[in-house]
């Protein structure tokens, strides 16, 4: 992140449509100087054993979009024994990885329970979501140099798509409301808390770049170049 009044460069690459470098290329380039913005939007996800919550994802005309990560946290209910658990999460069409069947040693994308003591304490809340991170970068070449950000709203299948074909599937996801769907276990089925069995709390943080109104720098790629 560059402050006011610092001095920085930038190195400028040309690739085609297809996304592959280009560098004997001519080109002209345009620079544009950003702020970044953080914006926090919380819901609740409320319901006996699921619910979902849809998550306002919508930025400011022009901005781009930076990063989008959820943390999310669940009433102490019933959550305190085996097999009482948050057995699903599901952002979109993907099931994120994590809970009690998931692999010992890996590294979940949710925490499933069950907590010791979570259970009759409708003021305590355990963690499931810890800023997880709904925007990812996809790439539509095997080495992963050419990528784009994109929600994660399903899971690539290589022998029924391409690379390429999964990044415009993922582009053509509208998450101006994304579904974020929660499952907790048959076994959760005493003291609700609000009157829901499964009472949760979610918060989305966007952190997205707008364009300054001033400040913009134009030239050839080799005056730009030359700019410190």
């Amino acid at each position: 992140v560059i402050q006011g009044g610092e001095n920085f460069s930038a190195t400028v690459v040309a690739v085609d449509a297809g996304g592959n470098l280009q560098p004997g290329a001519a080109h002209n380039a345009t620079a544009t100087l950003f702020r970044v913005e953080e914006d926090v939007r919380s819901v609740r996800c409320r319901g006996m054993q699921f619910c979902t919550s849809l998550l306002n994802t919508s930025t400011p005309p022009g901005a781009h979009l930076l990063s989008a990560r959820i943390t999310a946290s669940i009433t102490c209910t019933d959550l305190d024994f085996e097999r009482e658990t948050v057995e699903l999460v599901r952002l979109g069409g993907y099931n994120l990885q994590g809970g009690a069947e998931f692999p010992a040693g890996g590294i979940p994308e949710f925490q499933g329970g069950p907590w010791p003591g979570c259970f009759r304490k409708c003021l305590e809340a355990r963690p499931v979501l810890d800023g997880y991170p709904a925007v990812q970068d996809v790439c539509w070449d095997s080495s992963g140099g050419v990528c784009a950000p994109r929600f994660r709203t399903s899971v690539w299948d290589p022998s029924q798509e391409t690379r390429f074909e999964y990044l415009v599937r993922l582009s053509e996801f509208d998450v101006a409301d994304l579904p974020l769907f929660m499952h907790v276990s048959e076994e959760v089925n005493f003291h609700p808390c609000d009157g829901y069995l499964l009472n949760a709390h979610i918060s989305l943080t966007l952190r997205y770049a707008l364009p300054e109104a001033a400040g913009v720098l134009s030239g050839s790629g080799a005056a730009l170049g030359a700019i410190d």
